[in-house]
């Protein structure tokens, strides 16, 4: 689904009441940070759930973005593996 026609508070509004699981990828602060109440990073050893929303995932690690962080790694605090 294509959403970037539509302004973004009118996106954040939409979704905001939405009581079901919703999964997204955003490069907009603003939308993460309304929308997320649960981070999942995906880093080369494996997943980091964060509890909380971007700002929560932020204080956690000091990143502003995902993918940002020194030497081309994921900055996860843990190493959970999706590999069986």
């Amino acid at each position: 689904m294509l959403l970037f026609p539509f302004p973004k508070a009118m996106l954040v509004a939409a979704v905001a009441d939405f009581e079901g699981t919703m999964l997204f990828v955003s490069h907009d602060r603003h939308v993460l940070g309304a929308l997320s109440n649960r981070v999942l990073e995906l880093t080369p050893e494996g997943v980091c759930p964060y509890g909380g929303g971007y700002s929560e995932y932020v204080a956690r690690t000091g990143q502003e973005a995902p993918g940002l962080h020194p030497g081309g790694r994921g900055g996860g605090l843990c190493g959970l593996s999706l590999k069986p």
